[in-house]
């Protein structure tokens, strides 16, 4: 169900989302053991070495793309800031589809509040 943003979600998107392309680089991570062959399905949750939390690609994934030399070294992504944190949305239109999370994943760092958590969700499709 699509429907348009209202005003109040609009001034927060305008204010507070960036999209630009930043290091294909991951900093902090998980350390579970990942089995079978790309692009996986689950895996290591990370943050951009450049510091936002990624939500919605894992670790594993990113890195074979750019050891297939689908993505560059950079990516683009859309930067959700609220307070002192910020969580990064891959919307890179290099990134194959199955290589993107259907929902996202907060584990370790925490969502956004509930307000910018519904504007995610309905942004990016998410449930």
């Amino acid at each position: 169900m699509n429907r348009l943003f209202c005003n109040h979600e609009i001034h927060y998107m305008k204010d507070n989302v960036e999209r630009r392309k930043i290091e294909a680089s991951a900093g902090m991570h998980s350390l579970i053991g990942v089995h079978g062959d790309p692009p996986y399905g689950h895996a290591n949750y990370f943050n951009f070495a450049s510091g936002p939390r990624c939500v919605n690609m894992w670790m594993e994934n990113m890195s074979h793309l750019k050891e297939i030399g689908a993505i560059g070294r950079q990516i683009e992504v859309e930067i959700w800031k609220d307070e002192d944190r910020a969580w990064a949305v891959v919307v890179d239109d290099q990134v194959p589809d199955n290589y993107i999370e259907d929902s996202p994943c907060f584990t370790g760092y925490g969502a956004p509040r509930d307000g910018i958590l519904q504007i995610m969700n309905q942004k990016y499709g998410w449930d």
